[in-house]
């Protein structure tokens, strides 16, 4: 977080999708909400885990398929215990090609 900070100048009043309502992105989650974020989308795999952690935070759930969209308008934090990348080099390549949006 700190770095995200430092890279973005702040925290405050930007947008961030944090993936995963485990343990390590609802520790995340929460640190975030104490920084004045302007929304936080909340993705998991179980969207009523997303949906309890949103609710929790005042934030907004996705759907875990439709996080590539909400990456694509904002910016994101990953936190997840998956075995697999959930960012792909794809993925990212066609968002980093696209006109930045700012967060």
């Amino acid at each position: 977080m700190e770095l995200a900070e430092k890279e973005l100048g702040g925290l405050e009043g930007k947008t961030v999708l944090v993936i995963g309502a485990g343990e390590m992105g609802t520790l995340v989650a929460k640190a975030l909400a104490n920084k004045d974020i302007k929304v936080i989308y909340v993705a998991n795999r179980t969207f009523e885990k997303a949906q309890s952690l949103a609710c929790e935070l005042n934030g907004t759930a996705l759907p875990y398929e439709k996080m590539e969209k909400y990456i694509r308008i904002g910016c994101c934090d990953k936190c997840n215990k998956a075995p697999h990348f959930v960012l792909t080099t794809e993925m990212m390549s066609g968002i980093m090609g696209e006109k930045r949006i700012s967060c």
